[in-house]
């Protein structure tokens, strides 16, 4: 079971601290990003990890599951 505790720094901090981190909920819905990754691709948040990235390895299926 995975812990729900919050992390001991803020939000915009670990963008910050992770420029290129995309974060996601159980949807696959992209609710976060770096901010070095928001220069590049000021779209994406909103979006699926489907529509926005090709995983091509692993060869999963992209879900939440896996």
């Amino acid at each position: 079971m995975v812990s729900r505790t919050l992390l001991p720094v803020k939000a915009f901090v670990f963008l910050e601290i992770f420029p290129f981190c995309v974060v996601f909920n159980e949807n696959l819905t992209i609710t976060n990003i770096g901010n070095s990754l928001q220069a590049v691709m000021p779209t994406v948040v909103g979006k699926r990890i489907p529509e926005v990235f090709d995983l091509s390895k692993p060869m999963v299926e992209c879900s939440w599951k896996s």
